[in-house]
């Protein structure tokens, strides 16, 4: 029989997820002997390792403990729907709600979003992830996030996709070259240039 608790679960994802005692202690406020206890106990309950110990560098999740942390992430990601389902029985929406957000984008996507969603749900915590395009999608199908920022050609035929805005590419070049003068430019155009001079990109 299975016998640990959701706090303990939490404690393990922490330590899995930044690869430390100390750090997964300092997030949650808590003694690392507390983290050390519940990695004691859900490990005793499975009967294997989660992680290896390594003092220099940490913890580092064994294979087994990889896949176990997965699911233990997934659990809590539902613990957390159901807590705020029962809250809004109440009246309401509360809870918490993880954001994943490709990190270039971020400073431009997120302020006026948070603004709207706080505004809107006053009793909701927000929590944000940046990282590159692919961590951000890992963060998503792994769990630790419940909704992802990220342009759609990396979307899965599985994720649910709402467009927010159109972003085109555009070009930046010097004032004076010959294409500076024109609104519309073609990519063989640009072609023809040194792209250390020139900037190209996709809107945000």
């Amino acid at each position: 029989m299975l016998n640990y608790t959701l706090k303990q679960l939490r404690y393990v994802e922490a330590a899995g997820r930044l690869g430390s005692i100390t750090k997964a202690a300092d997030e949650l406020s808590i003694s690392p002997s507390s983290i050390t206890a519940a990695i004691g106990a859900v490990e005793g309950g499975l009967g294997y390792d989660l992680f290896i110990r390594t003092p220099a560098r940490g913890i580092l999740a064994t294979p087994q403990g990889t896949e176990a942390l997965k699911m233990i992430r997934g659990f809590i990601q539902q613990s957390r729907h159901f807590e705020a389902e029962m809250k809004s029985v109440a009246g309401g929406l509360s809870g918490a709600v993880r954001i994943a957000c490709y990190a270039t984008a971020a400073p431009a996507v997120l302020p006026p979003i948070l603004r709207g969603m706080s505004d809107s749900l006053p009793d909701t915590t927000f929590s944000i992830f940046e990282g590159s395009i692919e961590r951000v999608m890992g963060f998503l199908n792994n769990g630790e996030a419940d909704l992802a920022f990220s342009y759609k050609t990396h979307i899965e035929p599985r994720h649910a996709f709402a467009p927010l805005f159109e972003a085109p590419p555009f070009a930046i070049v010097p004032r004076s070259d010959p294409l500076a003068h024109k609104s519309i430019l073609s990519l063989a155009e640009l072609a023809e240039r040194t792209l250390g001079h020139y900037y190209v990109g996709t809107g945000s």
